[in-house]
């Protein structure tokens, strides 16, 4: 129901921000030799045209693509416009640094730098304000009755209820709730009762009279007499029926439906970054990127080395236990920042502010995230990956399993050395369940692009981070 909307807004928003993509090229192209040039036309003719249409084009399809994995054609995102800002000033920037990477590879002519830079500022305007013309198009046709698509749902509990208030939070999509159906005399009725238009047996009359678009089963009881019922009736009027499956309150994470031989399953967790390609991918990448790190900076892994062994007693590295992919325990490589202490308390002791055992080296190891660094052995050893959620002691896991719903799936990926809660500023002595809110997230939105981007923000949100002690 709502992707086959999806979809169709999908398509015209790729469509359009292609078209947004190949006109700021050419806008920039004309301000570069024509506005800033003194309106000197005869400069047109000493550029390669065919190799800027080649850009123009390369652009074009670039920007679509990085807008598709950063997600800007979900149905969640597409109709918002507040959620847009970011992704696509980071979209922007990826598509010209793809662009700038084939033009070097291919080596194909000499072009003008500043005509990059000015398609970036014209083509993030242009989204902007494309995008919202587009929306304000769709909403205003909406609002005029056009291409309205009629609801009846059949149920007036708590999941009706919910239903009615999700399809009017999505009204860019163009759907109407036009009444409900009670199905049985045990039903809660937590819906407008002006607008229950009779009971099971009536379904048939009011599906003649009513001609809904779509019909939802959102019962909060199971009953398969009903709900067979339901799907006959359906059925012989010729009009889709969806079903409302009521177990949002056990889940802490979204369903993903499968079809095994035609029977649908039902995964409570769905991690994208498990499945073959995407989990390989990650693994490369991994690799590439720890052992790259490793040997660019390895000078600073030397005078931190020496730092550590001349300013303290006791050994350079930490190496302790940590919880990470299944709930697999390894063990965690980092510069030590503390002087010495039993392993009781280094295991259970939760670090805060201003902590007395962190020694003088260790606090700008900390401020700087520089005792972070070892943990990319742990990535080349496949025991971590560079982001992801980060990985806890045993203790305290045992601790907040207990007292946070839904902590373990944290787990469900490889622990990381930055992820989604640390770039957000949920780092040190903060709260725990913004933390597994946070990491969840990012499982369950993964990309290879929310990896870079959250690699390219790291070192920024390091440097600025309060938290980090």
């Amino acid at each position: 129901m709502l992707r086959e909307r999806n979809e169709t807004y999908m398509l015209l928003f790729a469509i359009v921000d292609m078209a947004v993509a190949f006109l700021a090229f050419w806008t920039a192209f004309f301000f570069r030799f024509i506005v800033f040039e003194g309106g000197d036309i005869s400069l047109l003719f000493h550029q390669d045209l065919m190799g800027y249409l080649y850009i123009a084009i390369l652009i074009s399809i670039a920007q679509v693509t990085v807008f598709y994995f950063l997600d800007m054609y979900h149905s969640r995102k597409i109709g918002l416009l507040k959620t847009e800002f970011n992704s696509v000033i980071f979209g922007t920037v990826l598509t010209i640094f793809i662009a700038l990477g084939s033009i070097f590879f291919l080596k194909t002519f000499r072009y003008s730098r500043l005509v990059i830079f000015y398609f970036g500022i014209i083509n993030i305007t242009l989204v902007f304000l494309f995008r919202s013309v587009i929306r304000a198009i769709i909403k205003r046709s909406h609002l005029m009755g056009k291409k309205l698509e009629t609801i009846l749902i059949l149920g007036t509990g708590r999941s009706a209820k919910q239903i009615e208030s999700i399809i009017k939070l999505n009204q860019f999509y163009g759907y109407k709730v036009s009444g409900f159906v009670q199905l049985t005399d045990k039903d809660n009725i937590l819906v407008d009762k002006g607008s229950i238009f009779g009971r099971l047996e009536d379904l048939p009359s009011l599906l003649s009279e009513m001609h809904p678009y779509h019909v939802i089963y959102a019962t909060d009881s199971a009953d398969s007499d009903i709900l067979r019922k339901a799907i006959m009736i359906c059925s012989f009027e010729g009009i889709h029926l969806h079903l409302a499956l009521n177990f949002s309150n056990l889940l802490t994470s979204r369903i993903h439906v499968e079809s095994l031989e035609g029977i649908p399953l039902i995964s409570m967790r769905d991690i994208s970054a498990r499945r073959g390609f995407n989990r390989l991918l990650k693994r490369v990448f991994d690799t590439l990127f720890s052992f790259s790190f490793i040997v660019l900076f390895s000078p600073i892994y030397i005078l931190t080395a020496l730092a550590v062994k001349l300013t303290s007693r006791g050994p350079i590295f930490l190496r302790q236990e940590r919880v990470g992919l299944n709930n697999k325990t390894f063990m965690l490589l980092k510069f030590r920042t503390m002087y010495l202490q039993r392993t009781e308390e280094s295991d259970t002791i939760w670090t805060k502010d201003h902590d007395p055992r962190v020694t003088p080296v260790g606090r700008f190891l900390r401020k700087f995230s520089l005792d972070e660094i070892p943990q990319f052995l742990n990535v080349l050893s496949g025991k971590m990956s560079v982001v992801g959620p980060r990985p806890e002691r045993p203790y305290w896991v045992e601790q907040f399993k207990e007292k946070y719903i839904g902590y373990m799936q944290r787990h469900g990926m490889k622990a990381g050395i930055t992820g989604w809660a640390q770039i957000n500023g949920l780092r040190g002595d903060t709260s725990i369940e913004e933390r597994v809110a946070a990491d969840i997230y990012y499982i369950e939105n993964w990309s290879f692009l929310l990896d870079l981007r959250i690699i390219i923000l790291t070192p920024f949100k390091s440097i600025f981070d309060r938290n980090a002690y």
